[in-house]
């Protein structure tokens, strides 16, 4: 079994996006940078292309995977916002609020 240091590992961040009627997220929908706020401080990257696998996705669900983050928490509540772009390349930004980061052995 995989031991974590004293100060923990960097965090690994998971973004999902999905509709809350289960219909298909619009065409082209895409994540690409996002940031996690805790308590003042800012984390901002790059969402990797990193996904499940194809048989674990679903057509009203988005989910991305963000890695080598600060290590914040575990037992904190953050706030994650997440840029969206659609097929016509419009932004959009989206905010959750009091996201537990919980550690994970």
């Amino acid at each position: 079994m995989p031991v974590s240091p004293p100060d923990g590992k960097p965090l690994i961040a998971i973004f999902t996006v999905m509709t809350v009627d289960s219909t298909d997220l619009p065409f082209g929908l895409q994540a690409d940078a996002a940031w996690v706020v805790c308590e003042g401080e800012i984390w901002s990257t790059w969402i990797d292309e990193e996904a499940p696998p194809p048989e674990d996705e679903d057509p009203f669900r988005l989910v991305r995977i963000a890695r080598n983050g600060p290590k914040f928490g575990p037992d904190v509540l953050v706030t994650a916002v997440v840029r969206l772009t659609d097929g016509l390349s419009t932004v959009y930004l989206l905010r959750a609020d009091n996201q537990y980061i919980y550690r994970t052995d």
